[in-house]
């Protein structure tokens, strides 16, 4: 047996005796959608995905975020990170959660200090 054919049947023969890592869609019960409070059209997308995505009430969470795409990390700390906990802490989700989208006016940098 060459090498070439070893290597392949070693690779085919894990493939086949580990365990599946592939996982289904999230569903509507697992997934978030953060969006921006004071970006008209980021509200307005994040309830029409909400609305045919068919979420659960308490899924989306309309965060006070500033408009630009930077922010700082106090402020992704203050603004993101402890209002979207507290959000799904209240929509009884925390836990359950395995996507998160990020609707468009959402911040997408964080710049570090230093």
């Amino acid at each position: 047996m060459s090498k070439m054919s070893f290597f392949l049947a070693l690779v085919c023969t894990t493939l086949l005796l580990s365990p599946s890592t592939a996982k289904a869609v999230p569903g509507p019960d697992s997934v978030a959608v953060i969006a921006n409070k004071n970006i008209p059209e980021s509200v307005t997308l994040a309830q029409t995905y909400a609305q045919k995505r068919q979420l659960p009430p308490g899924h989306v969470c309309l965060l006070d975020l500033p408009t630009q795409n930077d922010m700082t990390l106090a402020a992704y700390r203050a603004k993101l990170l402890t209002p979207f906990e507290a959000c799904l802490k209240k929509a009884g989700i925390l836990k359950r959660v395995e996507a998160v989208l990020l609707i468009r006016g959402v911040p997408l940098r964080v710049s570090l200090p230093g």
